[in-house]
Protein backbone atom coordinates (compact mmCIF):
# COMPACT_ATOMS: atom_id res chain seq x y z
CA UNK A 1 0.00 0.00 0.00
CA UNK A 2 1.47 3.37 -1.24
CA UNK A 3 1.97 6.05 2.17
CA UNK A 4 0.32 9.17 1.73
CA UNK A 5 2.36 12.45 1.41
CA UNK A 6 0.47 13.48 4.22
CA UNK A 7 1.38 11.14 6.52
CA UNK A 8 5.22 11.39 5.51
CA UNK A 9 5.29 15.06 6.09
CA UNK A 10 3.80 15.32 9.56
CA UNK A 11 7.15 12.23 10.18
CA UNK A 12 9.50 14.91 8.46
CA UNK A 13 8.43 17.65 10.17
CA UNK A 14 10.60 17.76 13.31
CA UNK A 15 13.58 16.41 11.18
CA UNK A 16 16.53 19.21 9.99
CA UNK A 17 17.03 20.83 6.99
CA UNK A 18 20.41 18.96 6.86
CA UNK A 19 18.64 15.51 7.74
CA UNK A 20 15.75 16.43 5.32
CA UNK A 21 18.33 17.35 2.21
CA UNK A 22 20.38 14.10 3.00
CA UNK A 23 16.76 11.90 2.82
CA UNK A 24 16.16 13.96 -0.75
CA UNK A 25 19.39 13.20 -1.78
CA UNK A 26 18.94 9.91 -1.26
CA UNK A 27 15.65 9.73 -2.73
CA UNK A 28 17.50 11.35 -6.30
CA UNK A 29 19.06 7.80 -6.46
CA UNK A 30 15.35 6.55 -7.37
CA UNK A 31 14.80 8.97 -9.98
CA UNK A 32 18.53 9.75 -11.21
CA UNK A 33 21.07 7.09 -12.82
CA UNK A 34 24.96 7.11 -13.41
CA UNK A 35 24.25 4.57 -16.07
CA UNK A 36 22.10 2.31 -17.86
CA UNK A 37 23.49 -0.48 -15.71
CA UNK A 38 22.12 1.34 -12.66
CA UNK A 39 19.28 1.90 -14.21
CA UNK A 40 18.22 -2.01 -15.17
CA UNK A 41 19.47 -2.83 -11.72
CA UNK A 42 16.80 -0.35 -10.20
CA UNK A 43 14.27 -2.00 -12.90
CA UNK A 44 15.27 -5.78 -11.41
CA UNK A 45 15.68 -5.19 -7.80
CA UNK A 46 12.29 -3.03 -7.43
CA UNK A 47 10.29 -5.44 -9.81
CA UNK A 48 8.33 -7.26 -7.34
CA UNK A 49 7.48 -4.55 -5.17
CA UNK A 50 4.02 -3.13 -6.70
CA UNK A 51 4.55 0.14 -4.49
CA UNK A 52 7.70 1.23 -4.88
CA UNK A 53 7.01 3.76 -7.70
CA UNK A 54 3.71 5.65 -5.59
CA UNK A 55 6.28 5.67 -2.36
CA UNK A 56 8.99 7.15 -4.04
CA UNK A 57 6.47 9.75 -5.35
CA UNK A 58 5.01 10.36 -2.29
CA UNK A 59 8.24 10.73 -0.02
CA UNK A 60 9.27 13.07 -2.99
CA UNK A 61 6.17 15.35 -3.04
CA UNK A 62 6.54 15.55 1.47
CA UNK A 63 10.14 16.32 1.46
CA UNK A 64 9.62 18.95 -1.10
CA UNK A 65 6.85 20.34 0.64
CA UNK A 66 8.54 20.32 3.83
CA UNK A 67 11.80 21.69 2.74
CA UNK A 68 10.05 24.40 0.74
CA UNK A 69 8.62 25.16 4.07
CA UNK A 70 11.75 25.40 5.82
CA UNK A 71 13.95 26.87 3.44
CA UNK A 72 11.70 28.68 0.96
CA UNK A 73 13.53 27.33 -2.09
CA UNK A 74 11.64 25.30 -4.85
CA UNK A 75 12.79 21.48 -4.26
CA UNK A 76 12.81 19.79 -7.48
CA UNK A 77 14.59 16.23 -8.76
CA UNK A 78 15.02 16.60 -12.84
CA UNK A 79 14.84 12.55 -13.62
CA UNK A 80 18.15 11.29 -15.28
CA UNK A 81 17.25 7.79 -16.94
CA UNK A 82 17.86 6.18 -20.15
CA UNK A 83 16.20 4.61 -22.75
CA UNK A 84 16.36 0.79 -22.27
CA UNK A 85 16.68 -1.78 -25.37
CA UNK A 86 16.63 -5.73 -25.48
CA UNK A 87 20.33 -5.51 -25.90
CA UNK A 88 20.90 -3.47 -22.79
CA UNK A 89 19.03 -5.96 -20.89
CA UNK A 90 20.69 -8.98 -22.28
CA UNK A 91 24.15 -7.40 -21.68
CA UNK A 92 23.27 -6.40 -18.26
CA UNK A 93 21.77 -10.29 -17.68
CA UNK A 94 24.97 -11.67 -18.72
CA UNK A 95 27.31 -9.52 -17.09
CA UNK A 96 27.90 -13.07 -14.49
CA UNK A 97 28.09 -15.49 -17.49
CA UNK A 98 29.21 -13.54 -21.20
CA UNK A 99 28.43 -16.46 -23.25
CA UNK A 100 25.02 -15.41 -22.42
CA UNK A 101 25.03 -12.71 -24.55
CA UNK A 102 25.02 -14.72 -27.77
CA UNK A 103 22.65 -17.47 -26.60
CA UNK A 104 19.85 -14.82 -25.50
CA UNK A 105 20.30 -13.03 -28.39
CA UNK A 106 20.54 -15.61 -31.14
CA UNK A 107 17.31 -17.30 -28.99
CA UNK A 108 15.22 -14.48 -28.90
CA UNK A 109 15.71 -13.42 -32.31
CA UNK A 110 14.05 -16.83 -33.51
CA UNK A 111 10.85 -15.19 -31.63
CA UNK A 112 9.83 -12.66 -34.77
CA UNK A 113 6.29 -12.44 -33.21
CA UNK A 114 7.11 -11.77 -30.05
CA UNK A 115 7.51 -7.74 -29.44
CA UNK A 116 11.37 -6.70 -27.90
CA UNK A 117 9.26 -4.91 -25.44
CA UNK A 118 7.69 -8.40 -24.41
CA UNK A 119 10.99 -10.31 -24.20
CA UNK A 120 12.29 -7.21 -21.98
CA UNK A 121 9.58 -7.94 -20.14
CA UNK A 122 9.71 -12.06 -19.78
CA UNK A 123 13.51 -11.50 -18.98
CA UNK A 124 12.45 -9.13 -15.99
CA UNK A 125 10.06 -11.57 -14.77
CA UNK A 126 12.27 -14.39 -15.83
CA UNK A 127 15.36 -13.43 -13.55
CA UNK A 128 13.57 -12.77 -10.35
CA UNK A 129 13.95 -16.47 -10.09
CA UNK A 130 17.66 -16.89 -10.40
CA UNK A 131 17.10 -21.05 -10.32
CA UNK A 132 14.04 -20.38 -13.95
CA UNK A 133 17.00 -18.06 -15.38
CA UNK A 134 19.95 -20.55 -15.03
CA UNK A 135 17.40 -23.28 -16.13
CA UNK A 136 15.96 -21.56 -18.78
CA UNK A 137 19.55 -20.73 -20.06
CA UNK A 138 20.67 -24.16 -20.41
CA UNK A 139 17.76 -25.46 -22.08
CA UNK A 140 17.66 -23.17 -24.98
CA UNK A 141 21.26 -23.64 -25.75
CA UNK A 142 19.60 -27.81 -26.88
CA UNK A 143 15.96 -26.72 -27.43
CA UNK A 144 14.55 -27.46 -31.24
CA UNK A 145 11.44 -25.73 -30.15
CA UNK A 146 11.89 -22.23 -29.82
CA UNK A 147 7.97 -21.04 -29.04
CA UNK A 148 7.44 -23.72 -26.77
CA UNK A 149 10.32 -23.59 -24.49
CA UNK A 150 9.54 -19.67 -24.53
CA UNK A 151 6.05 -20.33 -23.48
CA UNK A 152 7.25 -22.75 -20.84
CA UNK A 153 9.45 -20.20 -19.34
CA UNK A 154 6.96 -17.34 -20.07
CA UNK A 155 4.07 -19.25 -17.45
CA UNK A 156 6.84 -20.00 -15.05
CA UNK A 157 7.88 -16.40 -14.99
CA UNK A 158 4.47 -14.81 -14.90
CA UNK A 159 3.38 -17.68 -12.02
CA UNK A 160 6.45 -16.37 -9.63
CA UNK A 161 6.00 -12.86 -10.06
CA UNK A 162 2.47 -13.26 -9.36
CA UNK A 163 3.24 -15.36 -5.97
CA UNK A 164 6.01 -13.35 -5.09
CA UNK A 165 4.94 -9.69 -5.56
CA UNK A 166 4.39 -7.84 -3.07
CA UNK A 167 3.11 -4.59 -1.25
CA UNK A 168 4.74 -2.21 1.04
Amino acid sequence: MAIAPVILKKNYANLSVEELEAKYDELKKSYCFESKDDQIKSIIKNYLNSSYSANTTSVRKALEEVLKEKTGKEYSIEPKTYEINLADIIKFLSIANPSWENLLTEYLQKLPTVTDQEKMRFLVELIQDRASFNDFTREISNTQDVESTYNKYKQIASEYVSHNKYVC
